[in-house]
């Protein structure tokens, strides 16, 4: 629904930017095709076998063999005509058609008239030599698309002054086009109705992205059957141990389950008092005495509130799975005792 309201309003107002031609580029400037562009001259020029182009730079640091045609239409004016650099440029050789609206209230410093265009109502354009140079002052209204459509004679006379030096080579220099001589910048000099075109591409992609990006109804929950991992439990214990850091929590767990090993296989079960346990392993003469005592004393010492370090909880891990081996190994052994006791009766 939005796409349907908004597109036929994106719609004309893109074309009718577009359309403006006039508004969309600056004035004398050769893309711009309404009626104070220069573009029908421009091509006009090209099309009469001279090298017409476009010029950004400015206009001392031109060839003089190319004539530099300078449009402005406000003030205050960025070319210093009157300035020693382009004095000497024009004095070197160099042609400059220099047309401004209020150019008659300019004063030329340099150069004796030559020549001059005029209508029934009042002059137009003057041309000056100075040393090998030209300099051409003029209203812009004679090189405009809406002049042009109606009287071409001041762009002949523009022309034959270019003729008569055998000049074929022009350029539009549109350096001062922009403010303090800065170059064009593409997104500034885009046209309204392009950039109005890439808003509704930019705003059409987004809801395009909103609307398949949205879900349908309500969330339908899809039941699956999840197998669990063996020994999870074990897994999720150690995790929150080691995040914790709760070594003698971990060693005082295992060790709980070894003393209840410890009670299952030799049959005394009130092994409450730790003391009694290392006694009875002395007693019964198991092996490996002082790794039980070892054994002990670090459990002792963790109770007592002491931290261990890794290393030190991997020893006593090391210890407690080396004893309950050994308790495993007599346990077997008292089977096969038993067994064979057992056959012989």
């Amino acid at each position: 629904m939005v796409i349907l309201i908004l597109f036929p309003i994106f719609l004309w107002v893109t074309l009718t930017f577009t359309d403006d031609n006039e508004n969309s580029f600056k004035p004398y400037s050769i893309f711009n095709n309404g009626e104070k562009g220069v573009s029908v001259i421009h091509k006009s020029l090209s099309e009469l076998g001279y090298t017409s182009s476009l010029i950004i730079r400015e206009v001392s640091s031109q060839d003089i063999s190319t004539a530099q045609i300078v449009i402005e239409s406000e003030r205050p004016y960025k070319l210093d005509f009157n300035s020693e650099i382009i004095k000497n440029w024009v004095g070197n050789g160099g042609t400059l058609i220099y047309l401004v609206p209020y150019w008659g209230s300019l004063a030329v410093n340099y150069g004796s008239e030559i020549d001059s265009y005029a209508t029934k109502e009042l002059v137009e354009a003057k041309a000056y030599s100075y040393n090998k140079g030209l300099l051409v002052m003029g209203d812009p209204i004679i090189l405009s698309n809406k002049t042009l459509t109606r009287d071409t004679n001041g762009a002949y006379w523009i022309v034959a002054q270019l003729d008569n030096r055998g000049i074929e080579s022009i350029g539009f220099n549109e350096y001062y086009h922009y403010f303090e001589g800065l170059k064009p910048s593409l997104w500034r000099d885009i046209p309204s109705g392009i950039k109005f075109t890439i808003y509704q591409v930019i705003l059409v992609l987004i809801i395009i992205i909103y609307y398949y990006g949205k879900r349908f109804g309500k969330v339908v929950p899809l039941y699956e059957e999840v197998e669990r991992i063996e020994n999870e439990y074990v897994y999720s214990a150690a995790s929150l141990f080691k995040k914790g850091e709760l070594r003698e929590d971990a060693i005082l767990n295992l060790y709980d389950s070894f003393l209840s090993l410890f009670e299952d296989n030799t049959g005394h079960k009130s092994t409450s008092n730790d003391v009694k346990w290392i006694n009875i392993w002395e007693n019964e003469k198991f092996p490996d005495v002082n790794k039980a005592k070892k054994l002990y004393n670090h459990v002792e010492t963790i109770k007592k509130g002491k931290k261990i370090s890794s290393r030190e909880m991997l020893e006593i891990v090391d210890i407690i799975e080396h004893m309950k081996k050994i308790i495993d190994k007599g346990r077997e052994t008292h089977w096969r005792e038993l067994k064979k006791d057992t056959q012989s009766i």
